[in-house]
């Protein structure tokens, strides 16, 4: 068995700080909705104020390496 890792609101925001990633949208269920710099939407779940941080590296594979423009430079291009 694997125990999950717990990881805080800043720990991701700092994770996700080169790829310019902005929550744009939280819901009361835990659900947020956030954005790439470059615009690609994705959905992450908060649990008082945690995260699964297995869900950060679902992101990096599935959202980030996948979308991210070859010419994006970390300045909104």
């Amino acid at each position: 068995m694997v125990a999950v890792r717990l990881i805080d609101r800043h720990t991701l925001e700092a994770r996700l700080a080169g790829y310019k990633c902005k929550c744009i949208k939280t819901y009361p269920s835990g659900m947020e909705v956030w954005e790439t710099g470059w615009g690609e939407p994705f959905v992450i779940w908060c649990e008082e104020g945690r995260y699964d941080e297995w869900s950060y590296f679902e992101v990096l594979s599935k959202v980030i390496s996948r979308t991210m423009p070859q010419n994006w430079n970390g300045n909104g291009h």
